[in-house]
């Protein structure tokens, strides 16, 4: 689009390439609909044989609105609860006690309110949320190559 945003602030990037050593790498994660302007400053900066890796979650990711709960929340009306339910336990300590079935999860347990969608809007979009692919982290990977190598 042309604007400000458009452009990825190289400082960082800049200031990594100058203190990696030769022939280091560098792991930057990237946003799912950004990371080519990562990769793009990473090649501007001067690091070479860009790859890109990728972090997956299998569940557990939070960065959903739930838009039945939204729409009830701003037409100002108090959903029934209808229920309970467990939320999977998170954090470092609970990564290493677990098998990869509960990847993505941290602390402990937590039971929340299971809501019954209240006004018309929230009744129609009942089960929809604003995330997408949530479970794909894109890591754009880049190497500092020495002047033997090559570069």
């Amino acid at each position: 689009m042309g604007k400000e945003w458009d452009r990825l602030d190289v400082r960082w990037l800049k200031e990594a390439y100058r203190v990696l050593k030769p022939n280091g790498a560098i792991k930057a994660f990237g946003g799912t609909r950004t990371f080519h302007r990562l990769v793009s400053a990473m090649i501007e900066v001067g690091f070479s044989e860009i790859s890109i890796n990728t972090w997956h979650y299998l569940n557990g990711f939070p960065k959903s609105l739930d838009l039945s709960k939204d729409f009830d929340r701003i037409a100002g009306v108090e959903r029934e609860v209808v229920g309970w339910a467990v939320g999977s336990p998170k954090g470092i300590k609970g990564a290493e006690d677990r098998s990869d079935a509960g990847a993505g999860s941290w602390g402990s347990k937590r039971e929340f309110a299971v809501t019954k969608p209240k006004s018309k809007e929230a009744i129609e979009w009942d089960g929809w949320h604003t995330a997408i692919k949530p479970s794909f982290e894109p890591i754009v990977v880049g190497y500092k190559r020495s002047k033997l190598c090559g570069d």
